[in-house]
């Protein structure tokens, strides 16, 4: 009877000993899953934020190639002298010249005043003022380049060119819709032997335009494809709307209209503020990242998204734990 009582209370003791160190395992076991779940999605997050880099980098090359433009045709001593002697022929066959080249959708020509000379798009209407374009009154009060992003009338794109304002023109999923268009541009002073003589005025319309967007794609993320959706995706948003992306609806369109969630409008668009996180985009969880776009006065006009689709990275943290 001794033996079987103490055989009994060794038998506990060896049974305590076990679930305790069961219960250890499993706790490791948990916390460890937990741990490479957090690291997994900090690594994501951490990503997201680099590639977010990267489109800024994307975005303003694209305006220091208007820039380039702009610069680069007022140095020529023949645009000068067409400038100063009121060669509109002349203007605007040098001006759509270069506008087929080198890829900006309009090029105008102003006098010291910011009365219009020519519209190389739109010869036929001139002699109006753009001095509140903000470009072009920048550039006359510091007779240096001026340059960035901005939204601009539609009565404005009218004059440069009728086929800006329609392609500006987006129906949100909200029913209202959106006019005005969100541009990169750049204007510079033409100066001629201490005169100045007017200010040239160039750019390119981001509403339905998807060079900028699909070249972030390609170049941050190789247009990956995981699962049939892609991998990264970019959008242009003007205010909350996007305008610009290459997100898809489901049935495969460019989601151009739709808004973003209330959460990152509050934080980035009205606040001012870098959002990283989860994001719900076009039925997809992504890992996102959002930043503001500012005018040339600094006001928030709109906002630049990326983001990493979130199933690959759980996918991946489900294969770090199985092995």
């Amino acid at each position: 009877m001794r033996m079987r009582k103490r055989i009994s209370l060794k038998s506990k003791i060896n049974l305590s000993f076990l679930a305790v160190v069961l219960a250890f395992g499993l706790f490791s076991a948990w916390f460890g899953v937990r741990l490479i779940g957090r690291e997994v999605i900090k690594q994501a997050r951490d990503k997201v934020r680099l590639d977010l880099n990267s489109a800024w980098e994307v975005y303003l090359e694209r305006i220091r190639r208007v820039e380039d433009v702009v610069r680069l045709t007022i140095a020529q001593p023949p645009f000068k002298q067409m400038v100063k002697s009121g060669d509109r022929e002349g203007l605007m066959e040098t001006l759509q010249e270069i506008m087929r080249k080198d890829g900006v959708e309009w090029l105008t020509v102003t006098d010291s005043k910011g009365l219009v000379i020519l519209r190389a798009h739109n010869p036929e209407v001139y002699g109006d003022s753009l001095i509140r374009n903000p470009f072009i009154k920048r550039a006359l009060q510091s007779l240096d380049l001026s340059s960035g992003t901005a939204i601009i009338p539609r009565e404005e794109l009218l004059k440069e060119d009728e086929g800006l304002a329609q392609r500006a023109f987006i129906e949100t999923e909200s029913g209202s819709s959106v006019f005005d268009g969100m541009v990169i541009a750049a204007a510079a002073p033409i100066i001629w032997k201490g005169e100045v003589l007017g200010v040239l005025y160039g750019g390119m319309l981001l509403n339905k335009s998807y060079e900028i967007v699909d070249r972030i794609k390609n170049i941050v993320y190789q247009g990956e494809i995981y699962k049939g959706r892609d991998v990264g995706t970019a959008t242009i948003f003007m205010n909350d709307v996007r305008i610009s992306t290459n997100v898809r609806k489901e049935d495969g369109t460019r989601a151009i209209g739709t808004r973003v969630s209330k959460e990152v409008r509050d934080q980035v668009f009205l606040k001012g503020r870098l959002w990283i996180g989860k994001a719900l985009v076009a039925g997809n969880c992504y890992i996102a990242a959002y930043d503001p776009i500012r005018d040339i006065k600094g006001k928030i006009i709109g906002m630049l998204y990326v983001g990493a689709l979130k199933e690959k990275f759980l996918d991946l943290k489900r294969s770090v734990i199985r092995v």
